[in-house]
């Protein structure tokens, strides 16, 4: 039976572990221990910044550059609210937004984004 490996994240690194047989190690007995040998590996992830909540309180993983384009929308909307409505500047802070969108995707597929959260797999 070939040796079965899973990882997790334990303190924000990928730990790689595998498991086939009880081991022992003073009082404590675990299923899985570290690999018997080191493989390169190679990592493909897709990434999504986590939404905000009602509160805002957590910081954006959007880049710096970008955090423009949530103000240009939200003036946008507020503009185009019937209370408040001025169709020239919501067309105008729109505009601004779909431009900082389409910079947003353009940097997104030169693979410079960073962060992110990796859910386990088991295979």
């Amino acid at each position: 039976m070939a040796t079965q490996r899973y990882w997790y994240l334990y303190n924000n690194n990928i730990a790689i572990v595998e498991g086939d047989q009880n081991r022992t190690v003073g009082t404590t007995t675990t299923t899985v221990d570290t690999i018997s040998e080191a493989l390169e590996m190679r990592i493909n992830t897709v990434a999504l910044a986590e939404a905000f909540g009602e509160t805002l309180s957590m910081s954006s993983e959007l880049p710096l550059q970008f955090h423009e384009a949530i103000l240009f929308k939200a003036i946008s909307m507020g503009y185009q609210d019937p209370r408040n409505f001025l169709p020239e500047q919501a067309q105008y802070f729109k505009v601004e937004y779909e431009n900082s969108k389409r910079e947003a995707k353009k940097y997104a597929k030169r693979h410079r984004q960073s962060g992110g959260f990796i859910t386990p797999q088991e295979y």
